[in-house]
């Protein structure tokens, strides 16, 4: 049905005023700057011949961007980059950026001038053209040229909710001067007659992209300053849906914003001061209309070169990839209400002896009205998302989620955003405002212990499973495992609630077929080891512990990081964070503790050229939290190890400890340049695109075992990691895979810690069977010698070459001390079925032996074992 937009069709008188003497009222004004100022700005303050103060007309808190030159009247405020030439200007900016005319007049009537009487004149009767919405399907085809532009650039259809059209915007680009939009209607006129006219619709007008609304009633919203940024926003990121308003900065109020409601929504303002007064007209249109939420995208924190004006339209254009659109929305910023500080939520009075009752109410105030406000770890942490950066041998992603610590400023901020604050005045015998004093700030972080905030365990990116293997998909905070659940926007898919073997199958075919199909894997085992990562990442934060996944190969180039980072990519949504691996035992502690307390979710060590050993990681692998003291200071610090860990490396070799916290996964390209082959996708631009699909499928293939009861599977428990392998690992076997654990042997055969220890353990075996003996009788029988035909010979020779091996000193001697200290390390660990135990003492000298814990293994190992010691 057709309908049309009518208003009265009577001309209505036409007020014409006297031509304005603006250089007269601007002198004028200038000449009373400061008494204006103070008026207009009360909370500012002189220095020099400038006003500074904070800008009313956003949410500044900042004092110093905003200067007002009381000499010769220009003002600017240097955050946004607007400016003004006279007071006149700075009046209609204070004024909801009122006309430069009206702000002339106003302010002439306010200094007294006489600007003449303004007069009455009826305009002449002329035919009043009301838009028909839609346009009806009988109308001619639209005029292809205007009469004044010529031939348009580019033409956009605003349509309704079923995708009839309403109306159609063209734009010009004249050689001349600046580009030009221009509305074109179907219109009637008061008396009847219908034509295209170049005209707008009336206020509220239609968005664009409400078909797409209508069409993904779920899915979040992006709202662009212009028709050509909105679809290419579209075409950059598709899970969005990509709107405008028509006539795009300068008239955003003039729109109908409500079909927003209810929608989570993010604004990609243009890269200029128009598109930042454009953003915070968004936000207060949108959250009038009943939003979910809100934010602003901030593309200069990932290049702050671009140009003005810059728009999606340029990052189309300068194609942008999937990682830095990733980075891109996860950099928005908070959109607090500009008139906020008229609606704080609580009124705190500064009473003298009354500090620790307004400690508590500040507190309580906090904890009901600020949401980005937690404890975890004995620290008030909140959440932010990174830049780019690499600092103390960890190099993170830009628009990362992390966890950072609150310090005393940003708690006083908090507090004055939050609470209205007053003292009572003895001069003017009233309450009055004041700001948040600092005691109470420092008082708040040193209630270790007493806090009543919320518990942070850790940020996801994406759904993620519970220990009782019930699924969090609802953004916000879970108070059952002290997850925040930030989506970012993200639109995920809904996870069968009872999915069957078959859809778990499924699941896992899609995460191998199209993630893991380019890669070289070595056996079965290796691939099944590739899709335990990516399944252990998406659902860490529900595990006790979890193995380290070391992606080894026998040349650079691979695809050892890419495997890596396509864990991440799943599970975070960005690439991995990359931490070199350090033999410094208290460096490498040091770089854990960074990267637990900011929260991180998968950590990569790179490029491992060494053995992969530490007490530290050993640590961090089986246990659920991690301590240590904190850089410069006496205090220490607990954060939970709830993060994947993944290692690569060329010929990866593990030590001690370490061959039993890791689970090997193994690329072999068999291919002298394996740089050179190409993958079927970029995946680096593919993962992102289809994030929510993939996390899906590793959620439906996990929920699938465990609806099916978590049927028990023919596999070795895994010691210190027996959640994990009843979930993850048996899940792969249950679903078809090969047992992810099965490569774990051949590391432990690489390992220098086994070889050695194994290696003294047969020699000692062979010279002395069970029997106890000193390390010095030891060495005394490495050292004897035998005439053999005439020819002195070593008596022990595979004993003495064992310890001259493994244990010389630098001169080349056989060294007591180091055998010694070694075997105290590593007593009473098992290697080929025996152990070395301490026996009684010869004095102040420690005896050593070998118990046999199985004959059979220790047999099979010593038939490969030569010794003439027998």
């Amino acid at each position: 049905m057709t309908t049309a937009r009518t208003s009265n069709s009577q001309a209505a008188p036409r007020t014409l005023y006297p031509p304005l003497d603006f250089k007269n009222i601007a002198a004028v004004a200038l000449a009373q700057a400061e008494a204006l100022v103070r008026q207009w700005l009360p909370d500012g303050k002189r220095q020099g011949d400038e006003w500074v103060a904070l800008n009313p007309t956003r949410a500044d808190h900042s004092p110093g961007s905003f200067k007002v030159n009381l000499a010769v009247g220009i003002w600017c405020d240097f955050a946004t980059g607007e400016k003004g030439n006279d007071l006149i200007s700075l009046y209609a900016l204070l004024n909801d950026r009122m006309g430069h005319g009206q702000a002339a007049r106003e302010l002439a009537e306010l200094l007294g001038i006489d600007t003449g009487t303004p007069t009455e004149r009826r305009q002449q009767d002329s035919p009043k053209w009301t838009a028909l919405l839609p346009i009806p399907a009988d109308a001619p085809a639209p005029p292809t040229t205007h009469p004044k532009h010529g031939q348009p650039t580019s033409t956009w259809t605003y349509r309704d909710a079923s995708g009839q059209p309403l109306f159609h915007v063209y734009r010009f680009d004249p050689p001349d001067t600046r580009k030009q939009f221009c509305p074109l209607c179907w219109c009637r006129s008061a008396n009847g007659d219908t034509a295209w006219r170049w005209q707008a619709v009336t206020a509220p007008r239609p968005l664009y992209g409400l078909e797409r609304l209508a069409a993904r009633p779920s899915s979040p919203v992006l709202v662009c300053e212009g028709e050509k940024a909105a679809d290419a926003a579209g075409t950059l990121l598709p899970d969005w849906i990509a709107i405008a308003s028509v006539g795009g900065a300068q008239a955003a109020r003039q729109s109908d914003w409500k079909p927003l409601r209810g929608r989570r929504v993010a604004i990609w303002p243009d890269h200029d001061a128009p598109g930042r007064r454009y953003a915070e007209t968004v936000v207060q249109q949108a959250k009038s209309c009943g939003v979910l939420d809100v934010q602003i995208l901030q593309p200069d924190q990932l290049d702050a070169t671009l140009p003005d004006g810059w728009d999606a339209a340029d990052a189309l254009a300068d194609q942008w990839p999937a990682d830095r659109l990733a980075a891109l929305l996860a950099s928005s910023t908070e959109t607090p209400d500009p008139t906020a500080s008229s609606q704080r939520k609580a009124t705190l009075k500064i009473i003298e002896g009354d500090f620790p009752e307004l400690c508590d109410a500040a507190e309580a105030a906090l904890v009901e009205h600020e949401p980005n406000l937690f404890q975890r770890g004995g620290e008030l942490v909140r959440v932010i998302v990174s830049r780019a950066e690499t600092v103390h041998g960890i190099t993170r992603p830009g628009g990362k989620t992390l966890i950072t610590t609150i310090d005393v400023e940003h708690l006083l901020d908090r507090l004055n955003r939050h609470i209205r604050w007053q003292r009572w005045s003895s001069r003017k015998g009233a309450w009055t405002p004041c700001d948040a004093r600092r005691t109470v700030a420092t008082n708040l972080l040193a209630r270790v212990g007493t806090w009543r905030f919320r518990s942070l365990v850790g940020v996801v990116t994406a759904p993620t499973l519970r220990p009782d293997g019930s699924i969090i998909d609802q953004p916000g905070y879970d108070p059952v495992t002290g997850l925040l659940f930030v989506p970012h926007g993200a639109a995920f898919p809904d996870i069968p609630p009872q999915p069957t073997r078959e859809q778990g199958r499924a699941a896992l075919d899609r995460l191998r077929q199209e993630v893991l199909s380019g890669f070289p894997f070595a056996e079965p085992h290796d691939r099944s080891a590739a899709l335990s990562a990516i399944l252990t990442a998406c659902i860490r934060h529900s595990l006790r512990s979890a193995p380290l996944h070391a992606f080894e190969a026998p040349r650079a180039g691979s695809g050892k990081s890419l495997l890596a980072d396509v864990v991440s990519l799943i599970a975070t949504g960005a690439t991995a964070t990359v931490m070199t691996f350090t033999p410094d035992p208290e460096e490498m502690r040091k770089r854990i503790l960074a990267v637990l307390m900011q929260g991180e979710s998968v950590i990569n060590l790179d490029n491992i050229e060494g053995p992969l050993h530490g007490e530290s990681l050993c640590t961090v692998l089986t246990g659920e939290s991690f301590s240590e003291r904190l850089l410069g200071t006496n205090k220490t610090a607990t954060a939970p190890t709830v993060c994947t860990w993944l290692a690569t490396g060329n010929n990866l070799t593990l030590q001690g400890d370490m061959t039993r916290r890791v689970i090997p996964c193994q690329l072999d390209p068999q291919c002298e340049r394996p740089e050179e082959r190409q993958f079927s996708r970029n995946l680096y631009e593919w993962i992102p695109k289809h994030r929510p699909a993939l996390v899906a499928a590793a959620l439906t293939a996990l929920r699938a075992y465990i609806v099916a009861g978590k049927p028990r599977q023919s596999i070795a428990t895994f010691g210190s990691f027996e959640q994990w392998s009843d979930l993850v690992r048996s899940a792969l076997v249950w679903l078809g895979e090969a047992d992810p654990n099965q490569g774990r042997a051949r590391l432990e055969t690489t390992d220098p810690i086994g070889t050695k220890l194994s290696g003294l353990m047969l020699a000692w075996y062979a010279t002395f069977k069970t029997a106890p003996a000193t390390i010095r009788e030891l060495v005394s029988r490495a050292h004897e010698k035998d005439w053999i035909d005439g020819r002195e010979t070593r008596a022990y020779p595979t004993l003495h070459d064992t310890l001259s091996e493994h244990f010389s000193d630098p001169r080349g001697d056989i060294s007591t001390r180091s055998i010694g200290e070694f075997l105290k390390r590593h007593a009473r660990r098992i290697e080929h079925g025996a152990r070395f135990e301490p026996a009684e003492k010869y004095g102040t000298r420690q005896k050593w032996r070998v118990a046999v814990v199985d004959i059979d293994a220790l047999a099979t190992a010593l038939r490969s074992f030569s010794s003439e010691g027998n």
